[in-house]
């Protein structure tokens, strides 16, 4: 599996949550979300983190522009 296929396996289910605010989480940082993104690939976390993260970063304006080329290819 290459990294581009890897990326949009795990956020795939983005762009359906992109608007969700997650219950109780302020909005996140790009950096807090590199930071959440390196515990999932090192198996400290889990997918849904990923994506609770995106979320609340609003993720769209924010991606690093790998990821965000791959979600809006959607």
């Amino acid at each position: 599996m290459t990294r581009a296929e890897f990326l949009h396996a795990l956020l795939a289910p983005l762009p359906a949550q992109i608007d969700q605010d997650p219950a109780g989480h302020a909005p996140a940082r790009p950096e807090e979300f590199g930071a959440v993104y390196a515990a999932y690939l090192g198996g400290r976390c889990g997918r849904a983190h990923v994506l609770r993260a995106a979320a609340a970063c609003r993720m769209q304006r924010e991606l690093p522009c790998d990821i965000r080329e791959l979600v809006a290819a959607e």
